[in-house]
């Protein structure tokens, strides 16, 4: 499961939204929601491009999407 919190608190720090975000990746903003909610889960080179795009540390990717307090 994914951290929400930590990835919208890095988009709006880069001033990325979730649909800029969704579009660079190149997939429907719902479905990013979908992923967002832990619905369904990110592909690792989705992963990958959202630490590029939002300039992240090997750290701050992996607070977002493999916190371990929320596993």
């Amino acid at each position: 499961m994914i951290n929400k919190a930590k990835l919208i608190y890095y988009c709006s720090i880069k001033q990325k939204s979730i649909r800029e975000l969704s579009t660079d990746l190149g997939i429907n903003e719902a479905t990013f929601y979908r992923k967002i909610r832990g619905d369904s889960d990110f592909y690792r080179h989705e992963i990958i491009k959202i630490k590029e795009l939002l300039g992240l540390s090997i750290d701050e990717t992996n607070e977002i999407f493999f916190d371990s307090k929320l596993a």
